[in-house]
C-alpha cells in the first residue's frame, strides 16, 4: 500500500491508492476497502507512469483522484470518468483541498476554484491572483 494509506472514508468504505509494477512501469490503482466485510476492490486510477492522490469521496461514495493536473471520478470498479484537464499555468489544479455540496465537486487551483456539477458542467471561479493557491472551504449555498 502507498505510504499515504487509506485517505478517504465514506459510505462504510475506506479508499486509498497503491502503486503497482506492471511490466516495466508503475501504475496507480485505487483501492476500496469495505469496512464491514474487510474485502478490498481494485479500481484502476489512470494511465501508466503517473502518480495519483485521492482527493476525497462525495455523498454518492464516488472517489475523486488527481495527479495534480487532471481529475478523475471513480464511481465503481472499472468505471472511470475524466473530469478536468485545466491549463498547466493559471488556473492549474493542486493536490489537496476538495469539497462536495449540492452544486457538485469543488477543486483547488491557482487563482480560482473549479466546479464540476453532477450534470457534467465545468465552471471556474476566479477569486485570487493567478499565482495564489485558492482552496474550497466547505459548502456553498
Amino acid at each position: 500500500m502507498d505510504p499515504s494509506g487509506w485517505t478517504a472514508v465514506s459510505g462504510g468504505a475506506a479508499s486509498g491508492l497503491d502503486c503497482r509494477l506492471q511490466a516495466d512501469t508503475y501504475i496507480s490503482v485505487a483501492l476500496r476497502l469495505d469496512l464491514t466485510t474487510g474485502l478490498s476492490t481494485e479500481w484502476p486510477a489512470g494511465p501508466p507512469a503517473r502518480e495519483f492522490a485521492p482527493l476525497g469521496a462525495d455523498n454518492r461514495d464516488r472517489l475523486y483522484v488527481s495527479d495534480g493536473y487532471e481529475v478523475w471520478r471513480l464511481a465503481q470498479p472499472r468505471q472511470v470518468e475524466h473530469l478536468l484537464n485545466p491549463p498547466p499555468a493559471a488556473g492549474a489544479l493542486t493536490f489537496g483541498s476538495f469539497s462536495y455540496d449540492p452544486h457538485g465537486a469543488w477543486f483547488a487551483g491557482r487563482g480560482r476554484v473549479w466546479l464540476v456539477s453532477d450534470g457534467g458542467g465545468v465552471g471556474q471561479f476566479k477569486v485570487g491572483l493567478a499565482e495564489e493557491m485558492v482552496f474550497p472551504a466547505g459548502l456553498c449555498s
